[in-house]
């Protein structure tokens, strides 16, 4: 099946401004290295059919939780956002985020960031962002060192497909009478965790690896035969030490006091992207099949015709009636 919607890369504005809502230094996107698989494990779900179904996620970090935080209630446990690109073809409804979040005390905090327009198809929009507040982990009742060990986060996301534009199957025979369909693909979160004290104990998930990039600037899917894109990989390890250099360069003209504020706030989060090995998450939704348009046209030229002429006869039988009437007074 067509992909009319790939898997749409982290957008660097969106991005920074969800970790600002959230009290993250920009710095710390930028530092964003791909979380180590055997730490880290997403498990992901979509539920339902159609174009409206819920996202299932979870993420389990397999003991690189400290335990003091992770045994820790209130502020001093670390927290987790999830910050989920969504390409053109997704999107979630702010209005039933509110209203989830009005009704269920339970629910996770929603920032919905990017232009949103809920009634223009899918070519007509741009990617958007949904940045889920997770919260401290959800522990089992134990040791310290057991609910390190289970720590993990839960969220159902409700999303939304848009009408995605017309493709032509090709099919011959008595196929061609079916609809068509299309795959959306739904990128994998950005996790953005924040452990007051210093997120020095998480350094076990992150991986040393330079996440593989392909073209469009996401995450590529691991290939088949296991090459990796090296010309990739060091064009991003150059543009993240520019990165640095342009932050160095910043700090110092800010002066070291907000240089020093900044970095204490940095040592306090850590971002992490999806490797490339993460599997792929399709939504298939039908779509309109171009190769019906000229039958389409025939029928409903066909139908508008026999209406008017109905019309024209209703009337003319009507005028008869009356003419009738009056010759009989």
């Amino acid at each position: 099946m067509p992909l009319f919607c790939a898997a749409a890369a982290l957008d660097a504005g969106l991005g920074h401004a969800a970790a600002a809502r959230f009290g993250a230094p920009p710095a710390a996107l930028r530092a964003a290295a791909p979380w180590n698989s055997a730490a880290v494990r997403l498990t992901r779900e979509l539920d339902g059919a159609g174009f409206h179904r819920t996202l299932s996620l979870r993420v389990d970090a397999a003991g690189a939780v400290p335990a003091a935080a992770a045994a820790a209630a209130g502020p001093a446990a670390c927290r987790l956002v999830l910050l989920q690109p969504l390409p053109s073809g997704l999107f979630a409804d702010p209005y039933q985020l509110e209203d989830l979040r009005r009704t269920s005390p339970a629910a996770p905090r929603f920032e919905l960031l990017g232009p949103l327009d809920l009634e223009l198809p899918a070519p007509a929009c741009q990617p958007t962002l949904l940045a889920v507040d997770l919260g401290p982990p959800q522990q089992q009742h134990g040791s310290a060192g057991a609910a390190a060990a289970a720590a993990g986060w839960e969220a159902e996301v409700p999303l939304h497909a848009k009408y995605a534009q017309p493709v032509s199957a090709g099919l011959g025979g008595w196929r061609w009478a079916l609809s068509g369909s299309a795959d959306i693909v739904v990128p994998a979160p950005w996790l953005l965790f924040h452990c007051p004290g210093g997120v020095g104990g998480l350094e076990a998930v992150a991986s040393t690896r330079p996440a593989a990039r392909g073209s469009s600037g996401s995450p590529a899917v691991e290939a088949s035969n296991g090459e990796r894109e090296e010309g990739d990989q060091l064009q991003e390890a150059t543009n993240d030490q520019g990165q640095q250099q342009d932050l160095q360069e910043q700090q110092q003209e800010q002066g070291p006091e907000r240089g020093h504020q900044e970095q204490g706030q940095q040592r306090d989060w850590l971002a992490l992207q999806p490797p490339s090995n993460v599997p792929q998450l399709l939504w298939r939704v039908p779509v309109g099949n171009l190769d019906h348009a000229a039958a389409v046209a025939v029928a409903t030229t066909a139908v508008s015709l026999a209406c008017a002429g109905a019309i024209v006869w209703a009337a003319l039988g009507s005028m008869r009636a009356g003419s009738k009437g009056g010759k009989a007074l």
